[in-house]
C-alpha cells in the first residue's frame, strides 16, 4: 500500500489492485471515500471465477476509487479480445515509476496495446489532490478506448450532490430502480409512482439506481455530506470525460452487498450508457489515439467544509465557488 501524506491529506493507494484509492483521509482520520473491510466474498484472485467478468470484479470491490480503462461498464469483445468489466487496468498490478512523500507515479499496461501512467500529487498548502493521466499507444494502429474514474462515497441521509446547470438525466433502461426511463433536466426525475425524485438527494434505503448525466459543458461535481462525513468537490477534463455516471446502492440484499453497504459513485466517463467499448464504438464515442500517439487527462479533488452551501463551480486548481446567498 502506497501512502501519500502531508499536513492536510493522507491518500492510500493499492498498487496491487488497479492502483485504486482505498482512502482519502483528513487529519482527523475521516475517509472521504466509501470503504469496507469485508473478508467475503472471496476475491477472485484467491479462488475460482464466479462465472462472469462483472461478478469477478465485484468479488474484490470494497468501495474506494478505481480508474476504468480501457473499458467501462459491461464486458465486451473488441477486435477479438475480451475486455473485462470496468477495464482490466482497474484490477491489474501497477508498477511504481517514482514516488515521494506526497506524490507518486504509477504505470500499467492493458489488454489493448496502450500503456497507462498516472501521477497523483497533494497540494502542499491545501486539502487538494491532483491526478494526471497519460496514455501511450504502443501500436501502429489507431486505438479507441474508454477512460473514466469511479470514486465512491458514503450514501447517507442528508447527503447532497451538486452538478453544473443545464445537465440532462438519462436513467439506465435496465438499472433505473424506482425511476422511469425518461430523460429530464437535472436534478428532478419522475418515479414509477408518478412522483418526482430529487436526485441531488440520497434515496431511501433499499434503492439501487444507475443513471447518466449528459450536456456537461464543464466537468465538475460536489458531494456535500452531513457531519461527521467528509464533503468534497471534484473537477476534470470534460473533453476526455464528457459524461457522468451516477450509481447509487443503499443496503440492497444482492451479491456482493448483502445489505451491509450504502454508497454512491460519481463517475466522470468518456461514453454512455453501460454497454462497454463495443457499444461506444458503434455510437462514435470513446477516445481515439493515433498510432504511436499519446493522450492525457486530469482530475482534481478538494476537501470542502461541511455546511458550505451549494457548489457552483470547481477549477482545475481545486478552487471551489459557492452560491453566495447560502454562505454563512
Amino acid at each position: 500500500m502506497i501512502v501519500l501524506k502531508n499536513p492536510h491529506l493522507s491518500v492510500h493507494i493499492d498498487e496491487m489492485q488497479g492502483a485504486e484509492l482505498r482512502g482519502i483521509y483528513t487529519p482527523d482520520a475521516r475517509n472521504a471515500l466509501a470503504s469496507y473491510e469485508w473478508s467475503s466474498p472471496t476475491p477472485v484472485g484467491r479462488g475460482a471465477s464466479y462465472g462472469s467478468s462483472e461478478m469477478d470484479w465485484l468479488s474484490g470491490y470494497r468501495g474506494g476509487w478505481q480508474e476504468t480503462i480501457p473499458n467501462a461498464g459491461q464486458n465486451c469483445v473488441v477486435d477479438g479480445v475480451e475486455l473485462g468489466f470496468h477495464g482490466d487496468a482497474s484490477r491489474t498490478r501497477w508498477s511504481i515509476v517514482d514516488q515521494g512523500a506526497d506524490w507518486c507515479t504509477l504505470e500499467t499496461s492493458t489488454r489493448l496495446p496502450i500503456r497507462v501512467r498516472r501521477t497523483m500529487r497533494l497540494d502542499p498548502d491545501r486539502a487538494v489532490m491532483y491526478i494526471e493521466g497519460h496514455v501511450v499507444n504502443e501500436s501502429d494502429l489507431e486505438i479507441v478506448f474508454l477512460w473514466g474514474h469511479h470514486p465512491a462515497f458514503p450514501s447517507v441521509d442528508g447527503g447532497r450532490i451538486d452538478l453544473p446547470d443545464g445537465c440532462t438525466i438519462h436513467p439506465d433502461v435496465n438499472r433505473s430502480g424506482d425511476l422511469l426511463t425518461q430523460d429530464s433536466p437535472w436534478p428532478m426525475a419522475k418515479t414509477s409512482s408518478g412522483e418526482f425524485a430529487d436526485l441531488s438527494e440520497q434515496p431511501a434505503l433499499g434503492s439501487h439506481r444507475l443513471l447518466y448525466v449528459t450536456g456537461n459543458k464543464v466537468g465538475w461535481s460536489a458531494v456535500r455530506q452531513p457531519d461527521p462525513y467528509v464533503s468534497v468537490a471534484m473537477s476534470w477534463d470534460v473533453a476526455k470525460h464528457p459524461y457522468v455516471w451516477l450509481w447509487t446502492m443503499r443496503q440492497t440484499p444482492e451479491y456482493p452487498w448483502y445489505g451491509r453497504a450504502s454508497m454512491f459513485a460519481l463517475e466522470a466517463q468518456s461514453a454512455w450508457p453501460y454497454d462497454g467499448l463495443a457499444g461506444a464504438k458503434q455510437r462514435g464515442q470513446g477516445i481515439k489515439i493515433k498510432p504511436r500517439g499519446e493522450e492525457s487527462s486530469w482530475m482534481t479533488l478538494a476537501i470542502i467544509p461541511n455546511g458550505s452551501g451549494t457548489v457552483t463551480g470547481v477549477t482545475k486548481n481545486g478552487e471551489v465557488t459557492f452560491k453566495s446567498s447560502e454562505m454563512h
